[in-house]
């Protein structure tokens, strides 16, 4: 079997995008979590493909950020490549060293973060060694090369190098460990993983080097579609390379031709054709819903009326839940709402042979717990109920 491993950088989750600044409010709440989805489309990827790793060059975050929310959201992301027993190798760039959710967040064994000095992680896959180097900024600034900084290749291992650095400069982007991509080629390194610079690239020479771009844009200054690099090594060693998309939204630059145009309504008309070209043309994600009737996989004899089923006895029991609160008090019925969520997860476990996640069982202690206290509050509040009834009728009886 080969050795498959996801290559990403630069996705500065919860970055504030200037595009918020958009008028309409739900192309602005697209924009805004843009980011998140966009590691979350990565997450799928990887288990989709069941690789066995997912590597990210630098720059996950964004700065001096110090939200508790992005850090649990991208430790429940980490924690569904755990438990799949994907593993996550990870180096900072220089806006990961500015942020303090670095030092903070907890993440699972799984995910492995490289420090400030050089490392080197030795790996038996079928038959052959595979060495993954690593090294993180350890301050937002880096002038100078990292490269001397990384230990040597190890012998008869495929050796893959994660690094973060704008290599020999681009436009938009600072000096960060400047790096020649003729050094690369002779490190004796077979894959390059690299981060920082925004625009993908992939540089030719006698090694593999990958820079993956990032995989959403912010703002119009990165438009295009943005991807991430499947990578395979084969068992005789051979590296292939897939570009996967993973962007939600897609900026672009449209160049109209309004030379022809007598009136107004002439302009009008060839910036509307021309953006709904643009946008037939387009393979972003939000593209990608267009596509469904070609992707769409037909269910099976057994997997098709099961479906059915399910839609009918789902719709039936919402039915009857909402009539329920005619005839009895919210508490009383909650222990039923508390028991619904496990019935779903039974209905994987024993239809589909979907396994239990280990966070459900840490939850289902839980569930149980509040279904008992809600069940013993409706029994207390029908044991006030029916004495009321009693004192109400032995009173009447009084009164005659």
């Amino acid at each position: 079997m080969p050795f498959r491993f996801i290559h990403t950088a630069d996705i500065h989750l919860d970055s504030p995008l200037r595009s918020l600044s958009l008028r309409d409010p739900d192309l602005a709440s697209l924009i805004g979590d843009a980011t998140r989805q966009a590691l979350i489309a990565i997450i799928d990827l990887c288990l989709e493909e069941q690789v066995n790793a997912l590597i990210i060059a630098g720059d996950l975050y964004d700065g001096d950020q110090t939200s508790m929310k992005t850090a649990r959201f991208l430790a429940t992301q980490m924690q569904r490549l755990h438990e799949a027993g994907i593993s996550v190798y990870k180096i900072r760039g220089n806006h990961d060293a500015l942020s303090k959710i670095t030092q903070e967040l907890v993440l699972p064994p799984s995910v492995k973060i490289f420090g400030a000095r050089a490392e080197a992680l030795e790996l038996r896959q079928n038959g052959f060694d595979i060495a993954i180097h690593g090294l993180s900024f350890a301050k937002p600034q880096a002038p100078d090369s990292l490269l001397p900084k990384y230990k040597p290749p190890l012998p008869d291992a495929v050796n893959i190098g994660i690094m973060h650095t704008s290599l020999a400069g681009a436009s938009g982007h600072d000096p960060y460990g400047p790096c020649n991509v003729a050094d690369l080629h002779s490190s004796g390194f077979d894959y390059w993983a690299l981060g920082h610079i925004h625009q993908r690239s992939q540089h030719a020479g006698q090694r593999t080097v990958i820079m993956p771009g990032m995989p959403q844009g912010r703002d119009i200054n990165e438009a295009g579609e943005k991807t991430v690099s499947l990578v395979t090594i084969g068992d005789d060693r051979s590296i292939s390379i897939e570009e996967r998309l993973t962007s939600i939204a897609q900026f672009e630059r449209l160049t109209i031709d309004v030379s022809k145009a007598v009136e107004w309504r002439d302009v009008v008309g060839g910036i509307e054709t021309a953006l709904v070209e643009k946008r037939t043309s387009t393979r972003s994600m939000m593209g990608g819903i267009a596509s469904v009737p070609f992707g769409w996989v037909m269910p099976d004899s057994y997997a098709f009326p099961i479906l059915i089923l399910a839609g009918l006895l789902g719709g039936f029991a919402h039915i009857a839940m909402t009539l329920s609160f005619r005839h009895a008090e919210a508490s009383l019925l909650a222990p039923f709402e508390y028991l619904a969520i496990l019935w779903p997860i039974l209905a994987d476990l024993l239809l589909f042979d979907m396994p239990i996640s280990s966070a459900f069982l840490t939850a289902l202690p839980l569930v149980l717990a509040g279904a008992a206290l809600a069940a013993i509050e409706g029994h207390k509040k029908r044991k006030v109920v029916s004495a009321s009834e009693n004192f109400a009728t032995s009173t009447g009886k009084v009164n005659e």
